[in-house]
């Protein structure tokens, strides 16, 4: 299909040359009439917008997530030759989207407040004419991973390492694609390995809170059940005592604050 599109181009092209070619010389033998000026133009444009349909876009697409799930409220940003030309806040499925175009460096930084912030560089440049035309399907980062800051880290280690991209892409005449750099990964190979025994140091910490949180919430359901059931058998002492127990379970709850008003009102 690709083939028989090019060749319906290049008939095109050598259409619209010779279209050009007659009208500049009926242009010159003859006085244009109003209308001839118009078709002139008119073939000027075409050929304008036929040369400007041949250039091509990288669309680079992706996921952040944290422990495993979908992240929302992470903070992507596309910068261009290190100023800021796009940014999208991700909603629940975590997912992102950008269209690069072509001779440009770019960086895209992925974070959250209290998270890390991750980099990916990209580079549309030096990309040959005759591959262009062919357009590109663009990257999927799939899952990217930040996280928040353990406890017991050298933050100051750790922004070094993430002071550089996590990984670099550009156009490789090898396979005339777009790939990442193989030799810069492997230059930046230990940092890469120190920031992985961060993440697993991270969700460790994470699973240990969501573990004590899951215990909290057990043990908060059941002195509600315990408050409420003294509640409705109007012995407001001891759901006054079992309401307050739980309050200090969970602090935030405007649900027990409200039930605890409700009974001083009662015993008023």
């Amino acid at each position: 299909m690709k083939g028989i599109r090019s060749k319906v181009m290049q008939s095109f092209n050598y259409t619209v040359i010779n279209s050009l070619s007659l009208g500049v010389k009926l242009f010159e033998l003859l006085k244009p009439t109003h209308s001839m000026k118009h078709l002139l133009l008119g073939v000027f444009l075409l050929f304008g917008l036929h040369t400007y349909s041949q250039s091509w876009t990288f669309p680079v697409s992706g996921r952040v997530t944290n422990g495993g799930k979908k992240l929302d409220r992470a903070n992507v940003t596309l910068f261009k030759s290190g100023t800021q030309v796009n940014q999208v806040v991700t909603s629940s499925n975590g997912k992102f989207e950008f269209v690069l175009e072509p001779d440009a460096d770019y960086i895209i930084t992925v974070t959250k407040p209290g998270f890390i912030t991750k980099k990916f560089s990209f580079n549309t440049q030096n990309v040959p004419s005759d591959r262009a035309k062919q357009g590109f399907g663009g990257v999927d980062l799939s899952e990217i991973v930040i996280f928040e800051i353990p406890k017991g880290v050298d933050v100051n280690e750790l922004n070094n390492i993430l002071s550089q991209p996590i990984a670099k892409f550009a156009y490789q005449d090898a396979g005339k694609d777009f790939n990442y750099d193989e030799n810069y990964t492997r230059s930046i190979r230990s940092k890469l390995d120190k920031l992985a025994d961060v993440q697993k140091k991270a969700e460790e910490e994470d699973k240990k809170k969501s573990e004590g949180d899951k215990a909290i919430t057990e043990k908060f359901n059941s002195v509600v059940s315990k408050a409420d059931k003294a509640f409705t058998a109007k012995d407001y002492v001891a759901a006054k005592a079992a309401y307050n127990e739980a309050l200090g379970l969970k602090p935030g709850e405007s649900s027990i604050k409200s039930k605890l008003t409700e009974i001083d009102n009662l015993i008023a």
